[in-house]
């Protein structure tokens, strides 16, 4: 019923501007013939205000049809109330439902000891229709998850995974894999060979050793590689292993439909050195998001190309701790005429040489949307206004202010004119996020920043605006707290926090 309520809503809002324009028109006619004599351009204006007036009437009829459409709308809802066989659906409609229950991945985080992998426990108990319906339905099942571990589930949802594979045929899959030690199931290197032949999506999470993300991709390579391969993503190792695994080939078997590389927190020898870095992604330039998170790169150099076109790129985030290594990828990359979301850590040394770098990448790019790391609170007001100064075009601005709990960032955004008056430097952002700390002083800036932007929306991640990240909280606190978020709902619509461990 909120959705008859909210096209009432707009049924009376487009009646008021109907009148308005209508009144305004009528308004004007009068001043029109009080005024002929002084009035320059009198029959233009009078054959303004008829085409007007005839348009009006046109938006009339417009307003009588909303008006039947709803009554109709009421009477189809009504008559909706009536049970109806799932049999009865059609088979697309049945499809839509069932993809709803069947696409949920299970969370690695939330197993227990009365964990259900959740479409097996539904399946069997669904009718007739929708079983035929997602046996029949390879597409129900490219979602494989292979976990290996001592957890015994694991060894359950992995046999499963395989039947999944099974049911899928020939359909492209996306396996998850995921391991608490090195592979040590033999038996099912014939599965994994045969199942990556048409791999779309190659997705390793954290609980993975590293020895176990080498083998898989010596596998994945013995197969042939997969000519559908869209996503390459190493989310970290959750355990090192006591012997160096095989080094990744990452030249031979990558296809050229690459559409999303994430390297987050791995090294050597998983990782590709600089130069098979440069020329895989010189060859994938359908890539729409690349993340290069703290991955060991060796700075190799040898024929490397000069330029990377990458047309299609959406998302970028290079953070290296050898900033030869960023600076490098940031000299050749070129992105094509798309929205650019840019994610940037700049080094604690050298962040000059990486700026000016990072400068010259602004240039050629479309960046729409940022989000910047930490930064030391003595650098962060000239990196930030020199950074926002080459994008006209920015809508989006993420501040991490892990390392400047007083928010002394949030002065880039502010300038001065006549040393009272201040005025947005950057007009055209519409959404602000903030992460981590926001003390007093911070708080104070913030609200600057609101009473001078248009923000439409205001996010934060991990903020807190008292000690409650330090279980230190007090009545008095908890005040100031409830007032901030009071003062700032009352002043920007959308407003968003989400306390997790970390932002993606």
């Amino acid at each position: 019923m909120d959705s008859f309520v909210k096209l009432d809503s707009i049924g009376v809002q487009f009646t008021c501007a109907v009148s308005a324009v209508h009144d305004a028109c009528v308004a004007l006619t009068r001043f029109v013939s009080t005024h002929d004599s002084n009035i320059i351009g009198k029959e233009w204006i009078e054959d303004g205000l008829y085409s007007i007036e005839n348009q009006l009437g046109s938006l009339a009829g417009i307003e009588e049809k909303l008006v039947i459409s709803l009554t109709t709308l009421r009477r189809l809802a009504n008559k909706s109330k009536h049970r109806v066989p799932i049999s009865a659906l059609p088979a697309e409609l049945l499809s839509r439902i069932l993809g709803l229950v069947v696409s949920s991945p299970p969370d690695i985080r939330k197993i227990s000891e009365d964990f259900k992998l959740h479409p097996y426990c539904v399946i069997p108990s669904v009718c007739a229709s929708w079983r035929h319906l997602v046996m029949n339905t390879p597409s129900f099942w490219t979602h494989v998850y292979l976990y290996e571990g001592y957890n015994p589930l694991w060894l359950n949802i992995t046999s499963k995974a395989l039947l999944w594979s099974e049911n899928a045929r020939d359909a492209p899959v996306h396996i998850n894999f995921c391991s608490e030690h090195e592979f040590s199931s033999p038996e099912l290197e014939l599965q994994i060979r045969k199942l990556t032949t048409r791999a779309k999506s190659l997705i390793f999470s954290f609980f993975t050793d590293d020895s176990y993300v080498s083998d898989i991709f010596r596998l994945y390579n013995a197969s042939g590689g997969s000519d559908v391969l869209e996503v390459i993503s190493i989310d970290g190792f959750y355990n090192r292993a006591v012997v160096d695994p095989y080094p990744v080939n990452w030249l031979d078997y990558i296809p050229c439909c690459l559409m999303t590389l994430s390297l987050v927190n791995i090294y050597e020898p998983v990782t590709p050195n600089l130069d098979e870095l440069m020329t895989l992604l010189a060859r994938c330039s359908k890539l729409h998001t690349l993340v290069l998170c703290n991955a060991r790169v060796t700075p190799v150099i040898k024929n490397s190309c000069r330029e990377i076109f990458l047309p299609d790129l959406e998302y970028l985030r290079i953070s290296f701790e050898q900033p030869l290594v960023s600076e490098r990828l940031f000299s050749t990359i070129t992105p094509g005429t798309r929205d650019l979301h840019l994610w940037l850590s700049f080094p604690e040394v050298d962040y000059r040489q990486h700026q000016y770098v990072v400068h010259n990448f602004l240039q050629r790019s479309r960046v729409t949307s940022l989000s910047l790391d930490a930064l030391k609170p003595e650098l962060s007001n000239e990196i930030v206004s020199q950074l926002l100064d080459r994008l006209p075009g920015l809508r989006y601005l993420l501040l991490n202010l892990e390392k400047d709990s007083e928010g002394r960032v949030l002065d880039a955004l502010v300038v001065s004119v006549g040393g009272q008056e201040y005025r947005a430097r950057y007009p055209t952002i519409r959404t602000l996020a903030i992460s981590h700390g926001i003390g007093p002083l911070a708080q104070q800036r913030l609200k600057s920043v609101i009473g001078i932007y248009d923000i439409k929306t205001l996010v934060f991640y991990d903020s807190y605006f008292s000690d409650k990240e330090h279980e230190n909280t007090n009545s008095s606190e908890d005040a100031e707290e409830h007032d901030i978020k009071r003062w700032i709902g009352a002043r920007i619509r959308n407003v968003e926090y989400h306390y997790t461990k970390g932002l993606s």
